[in-house]
């Protein structure tokens, strides 16, 4: 099972907790603040800026 979230956010931990002590493979995909300033920009890129 991949767990998209960051190790600091306390629901993610206890899915962790819970993955761990179930015996539950799982991988914690990391993400944060880097990860959506790049889908931010990424998608900032497809939108018109105006100047007003």
């Amino acid at each position: 099972m991949k767990l998209y979230g960051s190790s600091f956010s306390p629901f993610v931990r206890k899915v962790l907790v819970f993955c761990r002590e179930a015996g539950i493979d799982h991988e914690l995909v990391g993400i944060g603040r880097v990860s959506a300033s790049v889908m931010f920009r990424r998608g900032a890129a497809k939108r018109p800026h105006h100047c007003d």
